[in-house]
């Protein structure tokens, strides 16, 4: 699933933004 995927990456950033 893609946007499973897509939306695991997204929390990644948005609990440790890189920027």
């Amino acid at each position: 699933m893609e946007g499973l995927n897509l939306v695991y990456k997204h929390i990644s950033w948005r609990r440790e933004p890189q920027g």
